[in-house]
């Protein structure tokens, strides 16, 4: 391929229906090859000014690439050998993941090119799963705090997100981000786990939660895939299954507690509705993007085939926000009244996210 042709298939994509939307789903188009003839011709030096659109993309294509390296060769873990993970809980890893400690995480970070708040995390070694672990000393929770009332977990996410500088709600159209249940939250007595699915207003715009309780110490995973056919009790399910991996040294399981123990200071509701933070979460999301990548997801043909949908939805939302309220009631500038307190989520669906998505698919 000569370098006039790469240019102009790059051009071609930069230009495209589906360039804005790819950024919000974490995607890169199938631009290797074209990007390779250009990368390699500006070395040679044998490009003349590259248009602007293309060289910033060249940049963000050698930053990907770097990263992607620092991602493989990253010092994880992997056999049966038992891992300190923190604190008093250990792992055995399951065949087929990899365990990397906190301080590769935070050396990962480094490349690519922010402070990355992430403790360790799992990757599977062929699917496309990312697991963000938290180790946390709550206190201990009884078997009767830990049966959640999910309206009441439910009105407290809403609020943990609340931004009362958002645009919707300066706009008198509702109150912003409500959240959703994808999955209530559900206790497992005999295995001391809870899990939970909800929304969020950032990205990937959902959060899935299982949390294993010890005597004061909880763990806490955060399962994240870039496969788009999986629901939420799908993917707490695989957290589940590898809650069941990790164990307590001796006195620290759940059932050493006895009396004196020290009781969480925190309802469980506020263990749902709080952390681990946002930038927790969207640095979790982002390595399983270069995860996915790496491993050879083809998002340029998964693009090239629903993006005509994607580009219709959007399409749609925006005209429905643009347009005046039939009804009587409050304005809300053009929102149906069953969503017109949800603006994220019109947001999240209007930018193409995988929530939205595979709501829609359920």
């Amino acid at each position: 391929m000569t370098l006039e042709e790469a240019l102009e298939k790059e051009n071609e994509i930069l230009t495209g229906p589906f360039a804005n939307l790819a950024p919000a789903w974490g995607m890169r188009f199938d631009d290797d090859l074209y990007l390779q003839v250009i990368d390699q011709a500006e070395r040679d030096g044998k490009t003349r000014d590259l248009p602007a659109e293309v060289a910033a993309r060249l940049e963000e294509w050698r930053r990907e690439k770097a990263v992607e390296e620092a991602f493989r060769n990253a010092p994880w873990k992997r056999g049966q050998d038992e891992i300190v993970v923190e604190g008093p809980i250990r792992l055995r890893l399951p065949r087929g993941w990899q365990f990397l400690a906190a301080a590769d995480v935070e050396t990962l970070g480094k490349v690519l090119g922010e402070k990355v708040p992430v403790g360790p995390i799992l990757a599977s070694e062929e699917d496309h799963w990312i697991v963000a672990l938290q180790v946390t000393e709550t206190g201990h929770y009884d078997s009767d705090a830990l049966k959640v009332e999910p309206a009441s977990a439910l009105a407290a996410i809403t609020e943990h997100y609340r931004n009362p500088f958002d645009i919707h709600t300066l706009q008198g159209q509702g109150t912003g981000f409500v959240a959703r249940w994808l999955a209530e939250p559900r206790y497992d007595a005999g295995r001391h786990l809870l899990s939970w699915a909800s929304t969020v207003p950032h990205p990937p715009y959902e959060i899935h939660k299982v949390v294993r309780f010890g005597r004061t110490w909880a763990l806490t995973l955060i399962p994240i895939t870039s496969s788009f056919e999986q629901d939420a009790e799908t993917i707490l399910e695989t957290g589940r299954t590898l809650a069941d991996s990790f164990s307590f040294v001796p006195g620290e399981d759940y059932a050493d507690a006895g009396l004196g123990v020290q009781a969480a200071q925190t309802s469980v509701i506020d263990l749902i509705s709080g952390g681990p933070s946002p930038a927790m979460q969207q640095a979790a999301y982002a390595m399983n993007t270069v995860h996915a990548s790496s491993s050879g997801f083809p998002w340029g043909k998964f693009l090239l085939r629903v993006g005509p949908i994607l580009l219709l939805v959007a399409t749609v939302l925006l005209a429905k926000r643009q347009t005046p309220a039939a009804s009587s009631g409050p304005a809300t500038g053009g929102i149906p009244e069953e969503t017109s307190n949800d603006a994220s989520a019109i947001d999240a669906a209007s930018s193409g996210t995988p929530a939205s998505e595979r709501e829609r698919g359920n």
